[in-house]
């Protein structure tokens, strides 16, 4: 049959691994599958360097019995830009490297912290510490942030001195303030009962009708209750103290006879003075116990507050409605008596917020010494946070308290609290208005103010991520975004939420940070929040008709516990994982998949490590000073050595020119490295062809290289089909040439052909591309 000639030239291999297109569709410049290559953002594919522990490198042993690993890069150290720690957890303890200072000679896993912070003196007072869940990290102001579910946030300090600096944890004691109130069984809000449920009490005092301190006062002579200057007799050093002018009312404790009940507020009275012991009052108002006369010794609380002043004037309670400071008269003195004509009703509540408490120990009696008022509680606490505007963030308690006693069912899995402006580090817990919400005078919301939103149906939050002028809410159920409601950044009164995506998260530990906006791995892809056309923000999908089909064999286990990391250098993103499901808490961190991805050409490309003995459990980009004497930034894998118990803790990279990876272990692994080319369809699928000869030229990067080359034909998927040509065996000597070419007969004929290149043992190649003189059959 009569045949005509083609060439082609192909040399540009940037597409990397493709697993979403058909063998009559498949795209130039990509890659079928591949393995432990790296492609370039010139075009080139070379065999990536072995994955080994550092030159010179350190040990660390750490007990990881059933611990969660996870790890983290704290920049702006102490507040010094040129101070860079990798901060590591492994259960309950967080270590701390020194990776600024690092060189060759004494590489980072050599300056490891003589001082560490351990996580079990800041968990809540009855909870217990779960050593298989992980830690999340942020900074900001020189601070460092630990987040975990056991324990109450913490923020480490950093001093120079010690070994490789001594690092402080310290507590922060989450505060808010009471919005809410107690709603059971209340009534109508503008309502004044005749008695005082502890509810009402309790709400009354969250609206700023304070009960205040109380006083055990006995007034030593037989007293006819009325109106007059009476001296009680009191304890020294009364904190705070009794002022001049203050409102008290003077309630029955001990009546020596029936006609005064027990607890019955008796009169209202000022404070005349207060000296030594003795507490003199200026009687304004009785009850309708007026005249009746106590036995000397009579023994009565003294109170100061609102609340039964309001009582002893009108007989009834303030209403849920009512606001304290609106029965002041034109004298300015609180005179419920003779203001209470004049005060209108409301219908709504009044505001509430004057109580502020932990927001997960809600515990309202121990706050105001009201008896049986039910706890709302959870040992749990934030999962994840950050560090934005100048406040710190807080968020992932999935937790709730079913409704019980006086308290509605209550749930913190979508509040976000955040800080006050932080001005020192008593600020880091503020969470709530400066303000007095019920103040008379100061009560406005300021921007500076921390507080709490709540995200209605978001489920689950995961991550907070920071950019530009906003922050990204990632939960399990969409993807939101907090920015100022004029597109100028973020105050406690002035916010807006809006939706960014409905695409679902499953984790915290895949997020990416890629010059400012988050990459991130869920079930059925990976994703990016990319700058959209509009301007805003818009999520997109970056497996889709790329790597699908290879993404969906990854175990939904492992996408959970992924860890990733970005080279701004080489503009590469890399994940580690696992490829199969673990078997225990330890075996989730022993990684054994890197997945890599150049943000610049879009390619995809994979690496396999062995875990068999040497493990990684971590990732992250290290950037050095780049002085004389002092490593390449690069990624660097915490390693360690054994599955349970005492295990030797150090950091790797791919360094190794041998081309094995381990291979300063007593167990180093040959790993292949090989790519299988696209489809080549030079008959254009009807007529077969065979290539009279292929010409492969690799770069020589000033040493020996090797390869072995074979074609693939007609889709054959094993060497069994016989429709795989043999291996040749390439060697490249030492040459005075930058690139270097040698031509190779693939034998066989068909109507597809596939190039595959794999490695010989301890030797490089970095293949350019190649040329093709292809006969093809003229007829069909």
């Amino acid at each position: 049959m009569p045949q005509q000639t083609t060439t082609s030239v192909e040399n540009n291999f940037t597409k990397g691994l493709i697993t979403e297109s058909t063998g009559l569709n498949f795209p130039e410049n990509a890659a079928t599958d591949t393995d432990n290559c790296e492609y370039t953002l010139i075009g080139d594919v070379l065999r990536r360097e072995g994955i080994d522990l550092e030159v010179n490198h350190g040990l660390k042993g750490i007990d990881n019995t059933n611990a969660a690993v996870n790890t983290y890069r704290w920049d702006n150290v102490g507040g010094d830009g040129n101070t860079q720690l990798l901060v590591g957890q492994v259960g309950a303890s967080v270590y701390f490297w020194t990776t600024s200072t690092a060189t060759v000679a004494q590489p980072m896993s050599t300056l490891s912290s003589s001082t560490f912070v351990n996580l079990a003196p800041f968990i809540p007072s009855g909870g217990i510490f779960d050593s298989t869940k992980e830690c999340t990290f942020s900074s900001g102001n020189g601070y460092l942030f630990i987040f975990h579910p056991s324990c109450d946030p913490v923020y480490c300090t950093y001093t120079p001195g010690g070994t490789n600096g001594i690092i402080t944890g310290n507590r922060i004691n989450m505060q808010v303030r009471d919005l809410t109130g107690i709603s059971f069984g209340e009534g109508p809000a503008n309502a004044r009962p005749l008695s005082l449920s502890p509810e009402h009490q309790y709400n009354l005092m969250n609206q700023g009708w304070s009960s205040g301190p109380t006083w055990v006062g006995v007034y030593s002579n037989s007293w006819i209750i009325g109106i007059g200057t009476f001296a009680f007799t009191v304890g020294a050093g009364i904190t705070p103290a009794p002022s001049a002018g203050q409102l008290v009312s003077i309630q029955s404790t001990n009546s020596s006879f029936s006609a005064i009940p027990v607890g019955t507020i008796v009169a209202s009275a000022t404070v005349v003075s207060y000296v030594g012991t003795t507490l003199t009052l200026a009687v304004g108002g009785v009850s309708v116990y007026a005249g009746q006369t106590t036995t000397a010794g009579n023994i009565f609380n003294v109170e100061v507050g609102y609340i039964n002043t309001f009582k002893s004037t009108t007989g009834v309670f303030p209403s849920n409605s009512d606001v304290w400071w609106s029965f002041k008269n034109s004298s300015n003195t609180f005179d419920p008596a003779t203001t209470i004509l004049q005060v209108t009703l409301g219908q709504g509540n009044a505001p509430q917020g004057h109580n502020i408490f932990n927001p997960f120990y809600q515990g309202r009696s121990a706050l105001t010494g009201i008896a049986n008022l039910t706890d709302i509680i959870t040992y749990k606490r934030p999962t994840n946070g950050c560090w934005f505007q100048g406040r710190i963030w807080y968020t992932g308690v999935e937790a709730s308290q079913p409704a019980t006693g006086d308290a509605p069912f209550y749930t913190w899995t979508e509040n976000i609290y955040f800080s006050q402006i932080v001005s020192s580090v008593e600020d880091f817990g503020k969470c709530y208005q400066e303000n007095d919400l019920t103040s008379e005078t100061l009560f406005d919301l300021l921007p500076t103010d921390g507080g709490v939103i709540t995200i209605q149906g978001i489920g689950t939050i995961y991550k907070l991520f920071p950019t530009q002028n906003g922050l990204i809410v990632f939960g399990a159920n969409g993807i939101k975004f907090i920015t100022g409601s004029q597109g100028i950044g973020f105050s406690a009164n002035d916010y807006t939420i809006t939706d960014l995506s409905n695409i679902r998260s499953i984790a915290n530990s895949s997020f990416v940070n890629v010059m400012g906006l988050p990459y991130f791995w869920n079930e059925e892809g990976i994703y990016a929040v990319e700058q959209g056309k509009n301007g805003g923000l818009a999520v997109n999908a970056v497996t889709v008709g790329t790597i699908l089909s290879f993404y969906n064999t990854i175990p939904l286990s492992s996408k959970k516990f992924v860890r990733g990391a970005y080279h701004p250098i080489d503009y590469v993103v890399q994940w580690i994982y696992r490829s199969t499901d673990a078997a225990n808490v330890n075996g989730r961190y022993n990684y054994d998949r890197i997945l890599n991805y150049n943000v610049y050409n879009k390619a995809f490309f994979r690496y396999s490590v062995n875990n068999t003995v040497t493990k990684i459990n971590g990732i992250n980009y290290i950037a050095t000073p780049g002085s004389s004497g002092t490593p390449l930034s690069a990624f660097k894998y915490f390693s360690s050595f054994a599955d349970v118990g005492v295990s030797q803790f150090s950091f790797a990279d791919e360094h190794d020119t041998n081309y094995v990876d381990w291979g300063s272990t007593s167990r180093p692994f040959n790993y292949v490295s090989y790519f299988i080319t696209g489809f080549k369809l030079r008959g254009q699928a009807i007529r077969k062809f065979q290539p009279i000869y292929i010409q492969v030229y690799s770069r020589t990067n000033g040493e020996a290289s090797a390869y072995k080359i074979q074609g693939l034909w007609d889709f054959a998927n094993s060497r069994s089909s016989g429709k795989w040509s043999s291996e040749q065996v390439v060697t490249n000597g030492l040459t005075r040439f930058d690139t270097v070419f040698r031509r190779h007969k693939i034998r066989g004929h068909g109507y597809a052909l596939q190039f595959k290149i794999t490695s010989v043992d301890e030797m490089p190649f970095d293949i350019q591309g190649w040329a093709i003189a292809d006969s093809v059959n003229a007829g069909i």
